[in-house]
């Protein structure tokens, strides 16, 4: 009886019976073996196309690889849930974030690859790293798929995007009020904190008058000078 001549070459497999040590590799399909198929990789002596599968969080897109290093982490924004992918399993769930190589379409917090969206950010389908709630809006959990609008009588200018700020005095903050809550008019002051239109912003002091806006105090602008009056609600 003859031995073997040889070992399957490395980037296929050979089930049995092989003539050939890269059975496939002319393009002829061969009943005893072909390139390793794409999810997978191949060493020489390999005797079946799934034989070394990439690992949970990882995918190998091409056909005919040899060895380990062919796995690719899975794309961030994607998770890669089963041995032998070829492609993402599909994206990461809103709500969660996937920085790549992640096994799960909701990571678990703390877990590698990913996790619960944080604490200020939210985190649409297919998102890789949490994103900041922008002006105007906040988020105060974790897992948000989008940010809640800031409340009437607070601002959301972006600094502390976890947590809406009361509305300042000499300012009032309807709605989805962002970096500049709006001033209180000329002729009004407000030396209040949670004010949340202009209606609120109180007129200004009988014989004073409030000449800008934005002031925060009843004494306003300064007295009415000598010769006129000044009922209330006066702007110069």
């Amino acid at each position: 009886m003859l031995a073997p001549e040889g070992v399957c070459d490395a980037g296929f497999y050979c089930t049995g019976g092989a003539i050939l040590s890269n059975p496939g590799a002319d393009g002829t399909p061969r009943s005893y073996g072909a390139e390793c198929p794409v999810g997978h990789y191949c060493p020489t002596r390999t005797i079946t196309a799934t034989q070394f599968p990439c690992p949970p969080g990882t995918i190998n897109p091409v056909t005919g690889r040899q060895n380990a290093s062919s796995c690719l982490p899975c794309p961030p924004g994607s998770y890669c849930e089963d041995p032998g992918q070829g492609e993402p399993a599909g994206p990461c769930a809103s709500g969660f974030f996937c920085f790549g190589g992640s096994s799960q379409q909701q990571p678990p917090d703390g877990a590698t690859g990913g996790g619960p969206c944080t604490v200020g950010h939210f985190c649409p389908v297919n998102t890789s790293s949490p994103l900041e709630c922008p002006s105007s809006t906040f988020m105060n959990s974790t897992g948000a798929s989008v940010c809640y609008p800031c409340p009437e009588g607070f601002f959301c200018d972006g600094n502390s995007p976890a947590e809406p700020q009361p509305c300042p005095p000499g300012s009032y903050c309807p709605p989805s009020t962002g970096t500049l809550p709006p001033l209180c008019p000329e002729g009004t002051f407000n030396e209040l904190l949670f004010l949340r239109s202009a209606q609120e912003c109180q007129s200004c002091t009988p014989g004073r008058f409030c000449g800008r806006e934005g002031l925060t105090s009843s004494s306003g602008s300064g007295p009415c000078s000598a010769g006129f009056y000044c009922p209330g609600a006066a702007a110069d």
